[in-house]
């Protein structure tokens, strides 16, 4: 099997999205140049 398919084919992370669980990336509520608004 191509290595590269393998990646495509990983799905999982797309599962866990679509559930709410996705816990490595959280959304920043705003951004001004350098400086984010995380949880707050």
């Amino acid at each position: 099997m191509d290595l590269f398919q393998t990646c495509y084919d990983y799905v999982e992370p797309a599962f866990a999205r679509s559930a709410g669980i996705y816990p490595f990336f959280l959304p920043l509520e705003g951004s001004e140049g350098p400086v984010v608004t995380y949880q707050g």
